[in-house]
């Protein structure tokens, strides 16, 4: 029996609403499979942080590249009568050294070691090491040069051991080759990694003198302070020196995604990590 218009019509209108109707399911599963797999948005928190992350990586890799004072070859040195290769010796950028130059060729003069400071272009850190360094005899209204005698640092014994995880500034200033500086630095990163579970951490300190080491010991039963991977928020674990942004962005995109961390190698197959970080991460952290 041939169809009618009317049937061919009905036939018609059919497979287009049948068409519309698979394309909208098609287009609906898609959609929310995109967005579910998409990350979830960064927070201003993060954005802050990603800004901070930006500007530090910038600043290591400047300090990569260039020579600094803080890998110089340290000697006494008077800023008054120094030539600009001296300066450059000392770990200066040619700029720095030109800065001083110039200083002292308009007729300026440092006449107390604080003074010095305050050249254009030397940071607190860096003055901080070139300190004890720094020769800088007061010249009397005769002749006469009267040198600055400073009192004698106070060392341990050679031989002592100091505990790692215990010594505060105080005591270790009385260790050959730790200053102010270094004392600090060295209590800054013991409280950010949660405690010192090896001496040969130290030499993750950029600059400081690796026969250190030998003053330092660990003692046995120490347990470090540690994060939980699944509760702790994006600032915690950014603040650990051994995690970077990128991989504090890979953890949180797991548990967006995924639920919870039950070990690090969960995130094997991120490019973020290497065995060797989920090894100087394992002391650190819980799951």
């Amino acid at each position: 029996m041939p169809w009618s218009k009317a049937d061919k019509r009905g036939l018609f209108l059919f497979l287009l609403l049948l068409t519309a109707v698979v394309g909208g399911v098609v287009a609906y599963w898609r959609f929310t499979a995109e967005k579910e797999s998409e990350p979830s948005p960064l927070s201003a928190e993060e954005v802050e942080i990603i800004k901070k992350f930006e500007e530090r990586a910038k600043q290591d890799s400047i300090d990569h590249v260039k020579p600094s004072i803080y890998t110089a070859q340290l000697f006494r040195f008077n800023p008054n009568t120094a030539d600009s290769a001296t300066f450059i010796k000392l770990g200066f950028q040619p700029w720095q050294a030109h800065n001083a130059l110039q200083y002292r060729r308009k007729g300026g003069k440092w006449k107390t070691i604080e003074k010095f400071s305050e050249l254009y272009g030397l940071t607190v850190e860096e003055f901080e090491l070139l300190r004890p360094y720094i020769d800088l005899p007061h010249e009397t209204a005769g002749d006469t040069v009267v040198r600055i005698k400073y009192p004698k640092k106070e060392t341990l014994p050679d031989g002592s051991l100091v505990d790692l995880n215990e010594a505060d500034t105080t005591l270790l200033k009385k260790i050959p080759g730790i200053g102010s500086y270094y004392a600090k630095r060295i209590v800054e990163q013991r409280n950010n990694l949660g405690g010192y579970v090896s001496t040969q951490q130290l030499s993750e300190i950029k600059g400081l003198d690796s026969t250190a080491i030998r003053w330092f010991t660990i003692e046995t039963d120490y347990k470090p302070c540690k994060l939980n991977v699944n509760k702790a928020s994006f600032r915690e674990l950014y603040r650990h020196p051994y995690l970077n942004y990128e991989q504090v962005k890979e953890i949180f995109n797991y548990r967006n995604n995924y639920g919870r961390i039950r070990a690090w190698e969960d995130l094997s197959l991120s490019r973020q990590f290497t065995k060797k970080d989920f090894e100087r991460l394992t002391p650190y952290f819980t799951f």
